[in-house]
Protein backbone atom coordinates (compact mmCIF):
# COMPACT_ATOMS: atom_id res chain seq x y z
CA UNK A 1 0.00 0.00 0.00
CA UNK A 2 1.43 3.35 -1.06
CA UNK A 3 1.89 5.57 2.00
CA UNK A 4 2.75 8.88 0.39
CA UNK A 5 0.27 11.46 1.68
CA UNK A 6 -2.39 13.34 -0.19
CA UNK A 7 -1.50 17.02 0.25
CA UNK A 8 -4.27 19.60 0.57
CA UNK A 9 -3.34 23.27 0.12
CA UNK A 10 -5.60 25.40 2.32
CA UNK A 11 -7.67 24.62 5.42
CA UNK A 12 -11.08 25.84 4.30
CA UNK A 13 -14.46 24.34 3.39
CA UNK A 14 -13.09 22.04 0.67
CA UNK A 15 -10.48 20.66 3.05
CA UNK A 16 -13.19 20.21 5.70
CA UNK A 17 -15.39 18.30 3.24
CA UNK A 18 -12.49 16.03 2.35
CA UNK A 19 -11.67 15.55 6.04
CA UNK A 20 -15.27 14.60 6.84
CA UNK A 21 -15.27 12.02 4.06
CA UNK A 22 -11.94 10.62 5.27
CA UNK A 23 -13.33 10.30 8.80
CA UNK A 24 -16.48 8.54 7.59
CA UNK A 25 -14.47 6.18 5.38
CA UNK A 26 -12.10 5.38 8.24
CA UNK A 27 -14.95 4.57 10.62
CA UNK A 28 -16.78 2.49 8.01
CA UNK A 29 -13.63 0.54 7.28
CA UNK A 30 -13.49 -0.59 10.92
CA UNK A 31 -16.49 -2.82 10.11
CA UNK A 32 -15.89 -3.33 6.39
CA UNK A 33 -12.20 -4.17 6.47
CA UNK A 34 -12.21 -5.12 2.79
CA UNK A 35 -12.46 -1.45 1.87
CA UNK A 36 -9.16 0.01 0.65
CA UNK A 37 -7.14 2.10 3.06
CA UNK A 38 -6.88 5.80 2.34
CA UNK A 39 -3.49 7.48 2.10
CA UNK A 40 -2.56 9.90 4.89
CA UNK A 41 -4.07 13.34 4.30
CA UNK A 42 -1.94 16.38 5.19
CA UNK A 43 -3.62 19.81 5.18
CA UNK A 44 -1.43 22.93 5.02
CA UNK A 45 -2.70 26.43 5.81
CA UNK A 46 -0.59 29.54 5.18
CA UNK A 47 -2.51 31.76 7.62
CA UNK A 48 -2.76 31.38 11.42
CA UNK A 49 -6.51 30.66 11.29
CA UNK A 50 -8.69 27.97 9.77
CA UNK A 51 -11.12 28.92 7.00
CA UNK A 52 -9.07 32.09 6.64
CA UNK A 53 -10.99 33.41 3.62
CA UNK A 54 -14.14 33.62 5.75
CA UNK A 55 -13.04 34.89 9.16
CA UNK A 56 -12.08 38.46 8.27
CA UNK A 57 -8.94 40.07 9.61
CA UNK A 58 -7.62 40.85 6.14
CA UNK A 59 -7.16 37.24 5.06
CA UNK A 60 -9.94 36.97 2.49
CA UNK A 61 -12.86 38.60 0.70
CA UNK A 62 -14.90 39.29 3.84
CA UNK A 63 -14.69 40.98 7.22
CA UNK A 64 -16.41 37.95 8.72
CA UNK A 65 -19.40 39.75 10.22
CA UNK A 66 -20.99 42.10 7.65
CA UNK A 67 -21.75 39.41 5.08
CA UNK A 68 -24.02 36.42 5.41
CA UNK A 69 -23.60 33.09 3.71
CA UNK A 70 -25.32 33.45 0.34
CA UNK A 71 -26.50 29.84 0.23
CA UNK A 72 -28.54 28.18 2.99
CA UNK A 73 -26.53 26.65 5.80
CA UNK A 74 -28.00 23.28 4.85
CA UNK A 75 -25.52 23.36 1.96
CA UNK A 76 -22.75 22.49 4.37
CA UNK A 77 -19.54 20.50 3.87
CA UNK A 78 -21.50 17.26 3.39
CA UNK A 79 -24.29 18.67 1.21
CA UNK A 80 -25.19 16.55 -1.80
CA UNK A 81 -23.15 13.57 -0.59
CA UNK A 82 -24.51 10.20 -1.73
CA UNK A 83 -21.62 8.11 -0.47
CA UNK A 84 -18.81 6.58 -2.54
CA UNK A 85 -20.01 4.73 -5.65
CA UNK A 86 -20.10 0.92 -5.73
CA UNK A 87 -20.29 0.53 -1.95
CA UNK A 88 -22.61 -2.22 -0.68
CA UNK A 89 -25.81 -0.72 0.69
CA UNK A 90 -25.10 -1.52 4.38
CA UNK A 91 -21.61 0.01 4.08
CA UNK A 92 -23.00 3.06 2.32
CA UNK A 93 -25.60 3.52 5.07
CA UNK A 94 -22.88 3.34 7.71
CA UNK A 95 -20.72 5.81 5.76
CA UNK A 96 -23.57 8.32 5.44
CA UNK A 97 -24.38 7.95 9.15
CA UNK A 98 -20.78 8.78 10.08
CA UNK A 99 -20.70 11.65 7.60
CA UNK A 100 -23.87 13.10 9.10
CA UNK A 101 -22.12 14.05 12.31
CA UNK A 102 -20.39 16.84 10.36
CA UNK A 103 -23.55 18.56 9.14
CA UNK A 104 -24.16 22.15 10.16
CA UNK A 105 -27.22 21.05 12.14
CA UNK A 106 -25.13 18.52 14.11
CA UNK A 107 -22.50 21.18 14.78
CA UNK A 108 -25.11 23.59 16.16
CA UNK A 109 -26.66 20.88 18.33
CA UNK A 110 -23.34 19.73 19.79
CA UNK A 111 -22.25 23.28 20.63
CA UNK A 112 -25.73 24.47 21.70
CA UNK A 113 -25.77 27.12 18.99
CA UNK A 114 -29.06 28.36 17.61
CA UNK A 115 -28.99 27.39 13.92
CA UNK A 116 -29.67 30.11 11.37
CA UNK A 117 -30.43 29.67 7.70
CA UNK A 118 -27.87 32.22 6.58
CA UNK A 119 -25.04 32.46 9.14
CA UNK A 120 -22.37 35.13 8.92
CA UNK A 121 -19.09 34.27 7.26
CA UNK A 122 -17.43 34.19 10.69
CA UNK A 123 -20.04 31.75 12.00
CA UNK A 124 -19.52 29.56 8.94
CA UNK A 125 -15.75 29.69 9.48
CA UNK A 126 -16.23 28.50 13.06
CA UNK A 127 -18.22 25.54 11.75
CA UNK A 128 -15.58 24.67 9.13
CA UNK A 129 -12.84 24.94 11.76
CA UNK A 130 -14.76 22.64 14.10
CA UNK A 131 -14.97 19.95 11.39
CA UNK A 132 -11.23 20.17 10.75
CA UNK A 133 -10.38 20.09 14.46
CA UNK A 134 -12.56 17.05 15.13
CA UNK A 135 -11.22 15.13 12.14
CA UNK A 136 -7.66 15.99 13.12
CA UNK A 137 -8.28 14.93 16.69
CA UNK A 138 -9.70 11.60 15.48
CA UNK A 139 -6.65 10.96 13.30
CA UNK A 140 -8.57 11.04 10.01
CA UNK A 141 -6.43 13.91 8.69
CA UNK A 142 -3.41 15.88 9.81
CA UNK A 143 -3.95 19.63 9.86
CA UNK A 144 -0.26 20.37 9.98
CA UNK A 145 0.65 22.77 12.78
CA UNK A 146 -2.82 22.77 14.36
CA UNK A 147 -2.69 24.46 17.76
CA UNK A 148 -6.33 24.07 18.85
CA UNK A 149 -7.27 20.43 19.32
CA UNK A 150 -9.43 20.64 22.43
CA UNK A 151 -12.39 22.46 20.88
CA UNK A 152 -13.22 25.80 19.36
CA UNK A 153 -10.64 28.45 20.29
CA UNK A 154 -11.29 32.07 21.10
CA UNK A 155 -12.11 34.05 17.96
CA UNK A 156 -8.88 36.05 18.05
CA UNK A 157 -6.58 33.18 19.01
CA UNK A 158 -4.22 31.61 16.47
CA UNK A 159 -5.50 28.20 15.44
CA UNK A 160 -2.68 26.85 13.34
CA UNK A 161 1.01 27.43 12.82
CA UNK A 162 1.25 28.76 9.24
CA UNK A 163 2.67 26.40 6.63
CA UNK A 164 2.77 27.68 3.06
CA UNK A 165 3.21 25.35 0.11
CA UNK A 166 5.81 27.04 -2.06
CA UNK A 167 6.48 24.51 -4.83
CA UNK A 168 4.68 21.60 -6.49
CA UNK A 169 6.67 19.54 -8.96
CA UNK A 170 5.38 16.50 -10.91
CA UNK A 171 7.47 13.35 -10.60
CA UNK A 172 7.55 10.02 -12.36
CA UNK A 173 5.06 7.38 -11.30
CA UNK A 174 2.11 9.70 -10.63
CA UNK A 175 3.86 11.24 -7.63
CA UNK A 176 4.48 14.87 -6.75
CA UNK A 177 7.25 16.71 -4.98
CA UNK A 178 5.71 19.24 -2.59
CA UNK A 179 7.81 21.88 -0.84
CA UNK A 180 6.46 23.57 2.29
CA UNK A 181 8.26 26.77 3.23
CA UNK A 182 11.99 26.21 2.98
CA UNK A 183 11.85 22.56 4.03
CA UNK A 184 13.06 19.73 1.84
CA UNK A 185 10.45 18.45 -0.65
CA UNK A 186 8.19 15.58 0.35
CA UNK A 187 6.68 12.99 -2.00
CA UNK A 188 2.88 13.07 -2.30
CA UNK A 189 0.47 10.74 -4.09
CA UNK A 190 -1.72 13.69 -5.06
CA UNK A 191 -2.31 17.39 -4.45
CA UNK A 192 -5.61 19.20 -3.88
CA UNK A 193 -5.30 22.97 -4.36
CA UNK A 194 -8.06 25.07 -2.74
CA UNK A 195 -8.74 28.74 -2.13
CA UNK A 196 -9.66 31.70 -4.32
CA UNK A 197 -6.22 33.18 -4.88
CA UNK A 198 -5.41 36.87 -4.83
CA UNK A 199 -7.48 39.64 -6.35
CA UNK A 200 -7.11 39.95 -10.10
CA UNK A 201 -6.27 43.40 -11.49
CA UNK A 202 -7.47 43.61 -15.09
CA UNK A 203 -6.43 47.24 -15.64
CA UNK A 204 -3.42 49.50 -15.25
CA UNK A 205 -3.25 52.32 -12.70
CA UNK A 206 -0.91 55.15 -11.87
CA UNK A 207 1.72 54.08 -9.37
CA UNK A 208 3.15 56.37 -6.74
CA UNK A 209 0.16 58.72 -6.70
CA UNK A 210 -1.01 59.50 -3.18
CA UNK A 211 -4.58 60.08 -4.40
CA UNK A 212 -4.76 56.76 -6.27
CA UNK A 213 -3.06 54.76 -3.53
CA UNK A 214 -5.36 56.16 -0.82
CA UNK A 215 -8.58 55.64 -2.77
CA UNK A 216 -7.95 52.29 -4.43
CA UNK A 217 -9.26 49.07 -2.91
CA UNK A 218 -9.60 45.52 -4.18
CA UNK A 219 -11.80 42.65 -3.11
CA UNK A 220 -9.47 41.85 -0.21
CA UNK A 221 -8.16 45.22 0.94
CA UNK A 222 -11.67 46.69 1.05
CA UNK A 223 -12.64 44.27 3.84
CA UNK A 224 -9.34 44.65 5.66
CA UNK A 225 -10.66 47.78 7.41
CA UNK A 226 -13.10 47.11 10.27
CA UNK A 227 -16.60 48.59 10.01
CA UNK A 228 -15.86 51.85 11.91
CA UNK A 229 -12.92 52.52 9.58
CA UNK A 230 -15.08 51.87 6.51
CA UNK A 231 -17.70 54.31 7.79
CA UNK A 232 -14.93 56.86 8.37
CA UNK A 233 -13.72 56.31 4.79
CA UNK A 234 -17.20 57.14 3.49
CA UNK A 235 -17.38 60.21 5.76
CA UNK A 236 -14.13 61.37 4.18
CA UNK A 237 -15.71 60.99 0.73
CA UNK A 238 -18.49 63.31 1.88
CA UNK A 239 -16.31 66.00 3.42
CA UNK A 240 -13.22 66.16 1.21
CA UNK A 241 -15.16 67.20 -1.88
CA UNK A 242 -18.35 68.99 -0.87
CA UNK A 243 -19.69 69.68 -4.35
CA UNK A 244 -21.93 67.05 -5.92
CA UNK A 245 -22.75 63.53 -4.81
CA UNK A 246 -19.87 61.20 -3.92
CA UNK A 247 -19.16 58.83 -6.79
CA UNK A 248 -17.61 55.37 -6.42
CA UNK A 249 -16.58 53.19 -9.36
CA UNK A 250 -16.69 49.45 -8.81
CA UNK A 251 -14.95 47.29 -11.40
CA UNK A 252 -16.99 44.11 -11.85
CA UNK A 253 -20.63 43.15 -11.55
CA UNK A 254 -20.52 39.83 -9.72
CA UNK A 255 -20.87 38.69 -6.15
CA UNK A 256 -17.83 40.54 -4.80
CA UNK A 257 -18.93 43.79 -6.48
CA UNK A 258 -22.49 43.53 -5.18
CA UNK A 259 -21.39 42.76 -1.62
CA UNK A 260 -19.04 45.76 -1.58
CA UNK A 261 -21.70 48.05 -3.07
CA UNK A 262 -24.18 46.98 -0.40
CA UNK A 263 -21.65 47.62 2.35
CA UNK A 264 -20.76 51.03 0.90
CA UNK A 265 -24.43 52.00 0.93
CA UNK A 266 -24.87 50.85 4.52
CA UNK A 267 -21.74 52.78 5.57
CA UNK A 268 -23.02 55.82 3.64
CA UNK A 269 -26.36 55.70 5.48
CA UNK A 270 -24.58 55.57 8.84
CA UNK A 271 -22.20 58.37 7.87
CA UNK A 272 -24.98 60.66 6.63
CA UNK A 273 -27.10 59.92 9.71
CA UNK A 274 -24.18 60.95 11.89
CA UNK A 275 -23.60 64.08 9.79
CA UNK A 276 -27.28 65.03 10.02
CA UNK A 277 -27.21 64.67 13.79
CA UNK A 278 -24.07 66.79 14.07
CA UNK A 279 -25.41 69.54 11.77
CA UNK A 280 -29.04 69.20 12.82
CA UNK A 281 -30.02 68.94 9.15
CA UNK A 282 -30.25 66.38 6.37
CA UNK A 283 -26.96 65.73 4.60
CA UNK A 284 -28.91 65.52 1.34
CA UNK A 285 -26.55 63.81 -1.11
CA UNK A 286 -27.07 60.29 -2.43
CA UNK A 287 -24.20 57.91 -3.00
CA UNK A 288 -23.60 57.27 -6.70
CA UNK A 289 -22.08 53.90 -7.63
CA UNK A 290 -21.16 52.88 -11.16
CA UNK A 291 -20.39 49.25 -11.91
CA UNK A 292 -18.06 48.88 -14.89
CA UNK A 293 -18.25 45.42 -16.45
CA UNK A 294 -18.63 43.84 -19.91
CA UNK A 295 -22.32 43.08 -19.35
CA UNK A 296 -25.64 44.90 -19.37
CA UNK A 297 -26.50 44.71 -15.68
CA UNK A 298 -26.31 42.76 -12.45
CA UNK A 299 -27.62 39.25 -13.01
CA UNK A 300 -28.70 36.71 -10.42
CA UNK A 301 -27.08 33.35 -10.00
CA UNK A 302 -29.42 30.61 -11.17
CA UNK A 303 -30.67 28.48 -8.28
CA UNK A 304 -32.92 25.89 -9.89
CA UNK A 305 -33.65 22.22 -9.32
CA UNK A 306 -32.13 21.47 -12.71
CA UNK A 307 -28.79 23.01 -11.76
CA UNK A 308 -28.72 21.29 -8.39
CA UNK A 309 -29.37 17.90 -10.00
CA UNK A 310 -26.80 18.41 -12.74
CA UNK A 311 -24.10 19.46 -10.31
CA UNK A 312 -24.93 16.68 -7.82
CA UNK A 313 -25.39 13.57 -9.95
CA UNK A 314 -22.41 12.37 -11.94
CA UNK A 315 -24.46 10.64 -14.63
CA UNK A 316 -26.10 13.94 -15.57
CA UNK A 317 -22.83 15.88 -15.46
CA UNK A 318 -21.13 13.32 -17.70
CA UNK A 319 -23.73 13.90 -20.42
CA UNK A 320 -22.39 17.43 -20.92
CA UNK A 321 -19.44 18.21 -23.17
CA UNK A 322 -16.40 19.96 -21.73
CA UNK A 323 -17.56 23.23 -23.28
CA UNK A 324 -21.06 22.93 -21.81
CA UNK A 325 -19.63 22.16 -18.37
CA UNK A 326 -17.48 25.29 -18.50
CA UNK A 327 -20.47 27.37 -19.60
CA UNK A 328 -22.57 25.95 -16.77
CA UNK A 329 -19.90 26.71 -14.18
CA UNK A 330 -19.38 30.22 -15.56
CA UNK A 331 -23.10 30.87 -15.21
CA UNK A 332 -22.84 29.93 -11.54
CA UNK A 333 -19.78 31.89 -10.48
CA UNK A 334 -18.78 34.54 -13.04
CA UNK A 335 -20.50 37.92 -13.08
CA UNK A 336 -23.53 36.74 -11.14
CA UNK A 337 -25.04 37.83 -7.82
CA UNK A 338 -26.99 35.79 -5.30
CA UNK A 339 -30.66 36.71 -5.15
CA UNK A 340 -30.58 37.68 -1.47
CA UNK A 341 -27.79 40.21 -2.06
CA UNK A 342 -29.46 41.68 -5.14
CA UNK A 343 -32.78 41.98 -3.28
CA UNK A 344 -31.04 43.93 -0.52
CA UNK A 345 -29.40 46.18 -3.12
CA UNK A 346 -32.79 46.87 -4.67
CA UNK A 347 -34.16 47.88 -1.26
CA UNK A 348 -31.20 50.24 -0.77
CA UNK A 349 -31.89 52.27 -3.92
CA UNK A 350 -33.45 55.05 -1.85
CA UNK A 351 -29.98 55.82 -0.49
CA UNK A 352 -27.90 55.30 -3.61
CA UNK A 353 -27.95 55.68 -7.37
CA UNK A 354 -26.65 52.52 -9.03
CA UNK A 355 -25.62 52.41 -12.67
CA UNK A 356 -23.91 49.83 -14.86
CA UNK A 357 -21.49 51.07 -17.52
CA UNK A 358 -20.83 48.31 -20.09
CA UNK A 359 -17.14 48.19 -20.87
CA UNK A 360 -13.82 47.63 -19.18
CA UNK A 361 -11.59 49.89 -17.11
CA UNK A 362 -8.21 50.31 -18.80
CA UNK A 363 -6.55 53.07 -16.76
CA UNK A 364 -6.87 54.89 -13.42
CA UNK A 365 -4.90 57.98 -12.41
CA UNK A 366 -5.19 61.15 -10.29
CA UNK A 367 -6.32 63.24 -13.25
CA UNK A 368 -3.64 65.90 -12.81
CA UNK A 369 -2.34 67.64 -15.92
CA UNK A 370 1.44 67.45 -15.55
CA UNK A 371 1.87 70.74 -17.46
CA UNK A 372 -0.66 72.90 -15.62
CA UNK A 373 -1.16 71.00 -12.37
CA UNK A 374 -4.91 71.30 -12.91
CA UNK A 375 -7.41 68.46 -12.56
CA UNK A 376 -9.94 68.19 -15.44
CA UNK A 377 -12.39 66.24 -13.25
CA UNK A 378 -13.78 67.41 -9.92
CA UNK A 379 -13.16 64.09 -8.22
CA UNK A 380 -9.65 63.03 -7.22
CA UNK A 381 -9.56 60.00 -9.52
CA UNK A 382 -9.93 59.70 -13.28
CA UNK A 383 -11.14 56.36 -14.61
CA UNK A 384 -10.80 55.56 -18.32
CA UNK A 385 -13.37 53.05 -19.61
CA UNK A 386 -13.16 51.36 -23.01
CA UNK A 387 -16.51 50.46 -24.50
CA UNK A 388 -17.10 47.49 -26.79
CA UNK A 389 -17.35 49.90 -29.74
CA UNK A 390 -13.77 51.00 -29.13
CA UNK A 391 -14.79 54.42 -27.83
CA UNK A 392 -13.45 55.70 -24.51
CA UNK A 393 -15.31 57.25 -21.60
CA UNK A 394 -13.84 59.25 -18.70
CA UNK A 395 -15.40 58.91 -15.25
CA UNK A 396 -14.55 60.88 -12.15
CA UNK A 397 -14.51 58.97 -8.88
CA UNK A 398 -13.73 59.53 -5.22
CA UNK A 399 -12.97 55.86 -4.74
CA UNK A 400 -12.39 52.92 -7.05
CA UNK A 401 -12.87 49.34 -5.94
CA UNK A 402 -11.47 46.52 -8.04
CA UNK A 403 -14.04 43.75 -7.52
CA UNK A 404 -13.32 41.97 -10.78
CA UNK A 405 -12.86 38.72 -8.88
CA UNK A 406 -9.88 36.59 -8.03
CA UNK A 407 -7.26 34.82 -10.05
CA UNK A 408 -8.60 31.25 -10.24
CA UNK A 409 -5.29 30.10 -11.75
CA UNK A 410 -3.18 31.50 -8.92
CA UNK A 411 -1.40 28.20 -8.31
CA UNK A 412 0.06 28.01 -11.81
CA UNK A 413 3.69 28.93 -12.21
CA UNK A 414 3.09 32.28 -13.91
CA UNK A 415 1.57 34.15 -10.94
CA UNK A 416 3.25 35.69 -7.89
CA UNK A 417 2.12 32.74 -5.76
CA UNK A 418 2.44 30.16 -8.52
CA UNK A 419 3.52 26.87 -6.98
CA UNK A 420 3.00 24.45 -9.89
CA UNK A 421 6.26 25.00 -11.69
CA UNK A 422 5.59 22.92 -14.78
CA UNK A 423 1.89 23.43 -15.36
CA UNK A 424 -0.02 21.93 -18.24
CA UNK A 425 -2.25 24.33 -20.14
CA UNK A 426 -5.30 25.16 -18.02
CA UNK A 427 -7.73 23.51 -20.48
CA UNK A 428 -5.71 20.29 -20.40
CA UNK A 429 -5.67 20.37 -16.60
CA UNK A 430 -9.43 20.84 -16.40
CA UNK A 431 -10.11 18.08 -18.90
CA UNK A 432 -8.12 15.60 -16.79
CA UNK A 433 -9.76 16.33 -13.44
CA UNK A 434 -11.63 13.16 -12.54
CA UNK A 435 -14.81 12.69 -10.48
CA UNK A 436 -12.73 12.50 -7.33
CA UNK A 437 -11.29 15.94 -8.19
CA UNK A 438 -7.83 14.35 -8.53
Amino acid sequence: MRREPLVVVGAGPKAAALAAWAFAWRETRRTWSSLPELPPIHIYERHPVLASSWVGGGYGYSDGTSQELCTPSSRDVIAGANGPPRLPHPARAMFMSQLGRFSYASYCASHRIHPVRYPSHRQFADYVGDVLIECHRAGAVDVVGLLAVAGLPAAAAPQVQPHEVTDIEPMAGDLWHVTVGTDAPIAACGVVVTGPGDAAEPFARQRGSAAVDARYRDGKTYWRDPLPARIANVQQLLTTFADGSPHVVIVGAGGAAAAIALDLIQCFVRATDAAAQDDDEDAGNALAITFVAPQAGLFTRGESTWEDRTLTYDELWQKLSHELRQAAKAQLVTGVVYRRVLARLNRALASAALEVEPGKVVWVDDGLDVRTGLRPVTDPLRVIVERSSGAFLTLGARMIVNAAGFDARWFLGTGPRGVLKRPAPIVALMRHIDLGLA
